[in-house]
């Protein structure tokens, strides 16, 4: 199967490899799948990168880290059209919200990756969220990653 789903990650077309980084996601264990998802952290594709740091980082891989660092970022995300939608016809005020949802929702999925990862790198974007994201959703999953990071540091 590992083999298939390398060849649908050279591919041109971004939906296709994020449905293989999906797969590849599933493999849990597998070294070799592990090592074609964090080669993805850098695809030029935004989200198939994102897709691939969140899932390292929540299977504890710390090659994530710096780049899950970026992802709790508010700012990383505000040019990224990928977010948008790109539904042709779209008026500007639905791509602003689809990127403002989507924006959301990576922030929070960077959040609880963060707090199953650890580690001190991570303490400050977390701290920056919780103390002004404009989301309180946002605000409330960087305060449970902050728990979690220092839950598992008492330890």
């Amino acid at each position: 199967a590992v083999p298939a789903l390398e060849a649908r990650l050279g591919g041109s077309d971004a939906d296709e490899r994020l449905l293989a980084l999906g797969a590849l996601g599933s493999l849990r264990g597998d070294p070799v799948a592990a090592e074609l998802v964090a080669g993805l952290f850098l695809d030029p594709d935004t989200i198939v990168a994102r897709n691939a740091v969140l899932l390292r980082a929540r299977a504890g891989d710390e090659r994530a880290a710096p780049f899950l660092g970026r992802m709790l970022d508010r700012s990383s995300y505000a040019q990224d059209t990928r977010l948008d939608g790109g539904v042709a016809g779209m008026s500007e005020a639905s791509r602003e919200a689809s990127r403002a949802d989507a924006t959301e929702a990576f922030l929070i999925e960077a959040c609880k990756a963060a707090g199953l990862l650890g580690g001190a790198d991570l303490q400050k974007p977390l701290q920056t969220l919780r103390e002004g994201d404009p989301s309180l959703k946002v605000r409330s999953a960087a305060i449970d990653a902050l728990h979690d990071i220092e839950a598992t540091e008492a330890r």
